[in-house]
């Protein structure tokens, strides 16, 4: 009797992970919903996740101003994050895993993935609060950020080139001599985004 029922609850598993994964080959979510997201019913669809309002507001912000290069790095879009739960009262922890977790699922794009049931990237049913574009122009960012570069414009006298941000605009500024009105060279750091309202204003290097 034992063994007959240690089969059937083994079946009965396999079944409910037949489901399930036949349900994400249709391009349904199958799993607990992603912070950001909540379910739904829908007449002839079951569960569908749809946009958790504040969460959903607070991780697009987040997510398009690390693709516009507003946010330089995992840590200040984790920071950014943390401000925007303080000022809506919201009090949860996160770490930068995932805070990279964030930025990269595909769910938020409305496309899903499990590479574990060998679900490849599809389009999903329910709608994202991203663009398809967005997540690749995120990831091509973050691909960028772990490859290993030998920078041609390395110096040591400006050793903060390309890690000092502007105040302005928050993108890494460059840096050069300048002459002044006497021929002497001066050190100094400067925004080169086009569109910044800070372009070529300089800032003098300390010492």
């Amino acid at each position: 009797m034992a063994a007959g029922a240690q089969l059937e609850r083994e079946q009965n598993k396999e079944q409910v992970l037949n489901k399930m994964k036949a349900r994400l080959e249709s391009g349904y979510w199958a799993f607990h919903a992603p912070l950001g997201f909540k379910f739904q019913r829908k007449n002839g669809e079951g569960n569908i996740l749809v946009p958790d309002g504040l969460f959903s507001n607070i991780f697009k912000q987040a997510i398009e101003k690390f693709r516009d290069f507003e946010l330089n790095t995992i840590e200040a879009v984790r920071r950014y994050i943390l401000e925007q739960y303080k000022l809506n009262g919201i009090k949860k922890s996160l770490s930068p895993e995932a805070t990279k977790t964030i930025l990269t699922n595909p769910l938020y794009a409305g496309y899903l993935e499990f590479k574990n049931w060998d679900v490849e990237l599809t389009k999903a049913k329910h709608k994202g609060f991203i663009s398809y574009q967005t997540l690749q122009a995120v990831e091509k960012r973050l691909e960028v950020r772990l490859k290993p570069q030998i920078r041609q414009d390395l110096s040591a006298d400006f050793p903060l080139r390309n890690y000092l941000l502007c105040p302005n605009c928050n993108r890494p500024m460059t840096a050069s001599w300048h002459k002044g009105k006497m021929g002497t060279l001066y050190p100094h750091y400067w925004c080169k985004y086009p569109l910044c309202s800070n372009r070529n204003k300089t800032l003098r290097q300390a010492g």
